[in-house]
């Protein structure tokens, strides 16, 4: 039963990978574009500051004309904007219509800063599946083999460790005892999958417990809409038109007790959503408070895990982003490349040969039957 064990997570993990292989190549490949998203200013338009920071003296009305005096963006009411987006430390507002176009506004003197395509909403929807519809019958159950995949090759690398160290001691025992062992394979021709199982290896071993972190959170943030714990339900308030002011709205979170929010230095930001009727400050305490953003009745406040959860998804700690993330996420492109090489070679009757043959137990050092091969240099002790 022991022996057995590590065959059939072995198999576990080839037919995990070959069946979440497509998806996954896409969800990588949409990840690392999200990674470089804030310094490549055509994915997301670059932060501009406002002259005032914490600020935010607008009115909605002033950051609505000014919105409209800007022709690419079409809006002529408040049916057009998708949502705002006003960052209290920057002083900035970021203003979005339904084409995913925005504008930035300065949050105290309603003045157009910037305008610019966000192409990264439109990314992150096909990064976790929402594009087509398929987030939760497809993107989800890949999301959970991948995991399940990923525990699997991280026994195979721990048994495969144990055995190279185990391995390693033997060759140093023979050593010690003046036994003849053959370094090198200089004069070997190459073997491509030998290449790709060696690689596999170490490639696997550096990008473990950093893949398990983003294949963990990325499933918790899969079911955020599902899940309240995640993600509080958004709330819908009286009408389309939003008419309260962002002062009143921090009057209203003040307010309210033991949600740590009395300035505008305790919020991260606050988002406005027209087609909802709703308003949301996001404290950087994790609390979140839905508001209507017509009476400014307190629809909502619980807590916002989904914003930690992302920012342990992509590295956003300590920079991470882009000294382990984002290099972890190239380094996976040539796993995933490596996996499908290994995974299609087989299928050829002569590789099928060779793997058997590579897989069959080595006589032991000291066997005449043993094979050796021609090697550019050889040491004995």
């Amino acid at each position: 039963m022991a022996s057995s064990f590590p065959r059939t997570v072995r198999t576990v993990h080839k037919w995990g990978a070959i069946v979440i292989s497509v998806p996954i190549i896409a969800v990588i490949i949409t990840g690392i574009f999200l990674q470089v998203r804030k310094p490549a200013d055509w994915i997301q338009p670059s932060l501009q500051a406002g002259v005032g920071s914490y600020q935010p003296s607008a009115s909605l009305d002033a950051v609505l004309q000014s919105v409209k005096a800007v022709p690419s963006m079409k809006v002529s009411g408040w049916d057009d904007i998708k949502l705002l987006d006003l960052r209290p430390k920057a002083g900035i507002i970021k203003v979005r219509n339904h084409d995913e176009l925005e504008v930035q506004v300065d949050a105290r003197t309603a003045e157009v800063l910037s305008i610019g395509q966000r192409w990264n909403d439109i990314v992150t929807l096909m990064h976790e599946g929402t594009t087509w519809g398929i987030r939760l019958w497809v993107f989800l159950p890949v999301g959970v083999i991948w995991l399940g995949t990923c525990l699997a090759g991280s026994y195979l690398v721990i048994k495969t460790t144990q055995a190279r160290m185990r391995a390693r001691k033997r060759r140093r025992a023979t050593l010690s005892e003046g036994g003849q062992t053959v370094t090198s394979v200089g004069n070997r021709p190459f073997n491509l999958m030998a290449f790709c199982l060696e690689y596999h290896y170490w490639l696997a071993l550096v990008i473990v417990v950093p893949w398990l972190l983003v294949i963990g959170s990325g499933l918790l943030l899969q079911v955020r809409y599902e899940v309240p714990w995640v993600m509080p339900v958004v709330q819908k308030g009286q009408g389309t038109v939003p008419t309260l002011s962002f002062e009143e709205a921090l009057a209203k979170a003040r307010a309210i007790p033991d949600i740590g929010v009395s300035e505008w230095k305790d919020v991260w930001r606050v988002y406005v959503y027209p087609a909802r009727g709703l308003i949301q400050i996001r404290a950087r305490n994790l609390q979140e408070i839905q508001l209507d953003a017509a009476t400014g009745d307190v629809l909502q406040v619980a807590v916002r895990r989904t914003d930690l959860i992302e920012d342990i998804h992509e590295g956003r700690w300590m920079g991470a982003n882009f000294w382990l993330f984002l290099p972890i996420h190239a380094l996976s492109v040539f796993l995933w490349m490596l996996g499908v090489t290994l995974w299609t070679r087989p299928l050829f009757a002569s590789d099928k040969r060779k793997i058997s043959d590579r897989r069959k137990p080595e006589a032991p050092l000291d066997s005449p039957n043993r094979r050796t091969l021609p090697n550019r240099r050889s040491s004995t002790e």
